[in-house]
């Protein structure tokens, strides 16, 4: 007897694929029994993550497990990604006695529903975050805040730093440092233009003393050079001491060389 409701190994969800203007978009490679078994969901551009969308799903015919497609309420740019899934929510509404003795039909419709289910369960499986092999089975603890990130606490995750708390408080703080800086460069630089106009005073006053010392060195070498010149004119017409003369030279209480000559002796 040949399989009423084959199930081939897959596990019902689409590759991802990006719209191409139009509202209508199948079949696809998989079979459904109930149109509320489709979801769709799609990632405009610019969003930050999938989203269920509204769609009408229409089966390709009156068959009980039939290919399909999926119709939006407009058509979907270039830019939107989909991707159309089978997420079947099981319910027990038909036997499988008929009289006394099994329906195999009905039997065949059942195990078929399972079948998809259980592929259903395996994608899932696969998409969820699990622990390596040995490690223990981690709860997420149902207070997580948004915006914080995990950390293990014994075999929970629990929440860790809020980051955009962090964010907000390293953000306050470079406010508050180049605050800070503006400040110290606005006092540094008042300080600079009070050490620049005492320096000036200073490099001014030494400049009055450099002046008033080399105007008293010229004055020293002009007396002394009118000394020099005094010295010159005295001796310039002396001949010598003129016998039976006499002369008084008064009295020489120093060491001190007035003339650069050597007059002999007096006898």
């Amino acid at each position: 007897m040949a399989l009423p409701y084959p199930i081939p190994e897959q596990l019902r969800i689409t590759d991802i694929f990006t719209g191409n203007g139009a509202s209508v978009y199948g079949p696809f490679t998989f079979k459904i029994f109930d149109v509320d078994d489709v979801e769709v969901w799609t990632l405009p551009a610019g969003a930050l993550g999938f989203a269920q969308a509204t769609v009408s799903v229409i089966k390709l015919s009156d068959e009980p497990f039939d290919y399909f497609t999926v119709e939006f309420l407009s058509g979907q740019p270039e830019t939107t990604k989909i991707v159309v899934v089978s997420m079947r929510l099981d319910s027990r509404s038909a036997g499988v006695i008929s009289g006394t003795k099994i329906d195999p039909t009905a039997l065949e419709k059942e195990l078929s529903k399972i079948a998809t289910i259980e592929q259903e369960l395996r994608r899932d499986i696969n998409r969820s975050v699990k622990s390596d092999f040995g490690a223990p089975p981690f709860v997420i603890d149902s207070l997580v805040v948004d915006g914080s990130y995990l950390k293990v606490s014994g075999n929970r995750l629990v929440s860790g730093l809020d980051l955009d708390a962090v964010v907000s408080e390293l953000h306050a703080t470079d406010s508050e440092l180049a605050t800070a800086l503006q400040s110290e460069t606005i006092a540094r630089t008042a300080a600079d233009t009070v050490i620049n106009a005492r320096i000036d005073v200073i490099v001014g006053t030494v400049e009055g003393y450099t002046s008033r010392a080399e105007a008293a060195a010229e004055e020293a070498e002009g007396a002394a050079n009118a000394a020099h010149q005094l010295v010159i004119e005295a001796t310039a017409g002396f001949s010598g001491f003129l016998d039976g003369q006499g002369y008084d030279f008064g009295y020489i209480t120093d060491a001190t060389t007035y003339f650069d000559q050597n007059w002999g002796t007096i006898v």
